[in-house]
């Protein structure tokens, strides 16, 4: 998914290929963040730098937290997503 600057691809998508993933960086806008929440086949920072060194990019291995925490940071990405979309964000 991505929205004004933000991309999230969440592990319960289909796998994804190397394609996707490069146009979903080139979707991104100028310093924009890349959060990356799979399994496998995940980039590397060093492999993001070189195809948008503008980004800031995070990988979220959601498999290794144990299931109290993943719901609340789940929760709490949900609550971002949601002020993203609003236009606020919780610092306001």
């Amino acid at each position: 998914m991505v929205h004004a600057g933000v991309c999230v691809m969440p592990s319960k998508c289909p796998p994804v290929h190397a394609g996707l993933v490069s146009a979903s960086l080139a979707a991104l806008r100028t310093g924009g963040r890349f959060v990356e929440l799979a399994k496998r086949d995940v980039w590397s920072v060093a492999r993001v730098a070189q195809e948008r060194p503008d980004v800031t990019y995070a990988l979220l291995a959601i498999d290794f937290l144990p299931s109290a925490v993943l719901r609340g940071s789940l929760h709490a990405i949900g609550v971002q997503v949601r002020l993203f979309v609003a236009g606020t964000s919780a610092q306001e």
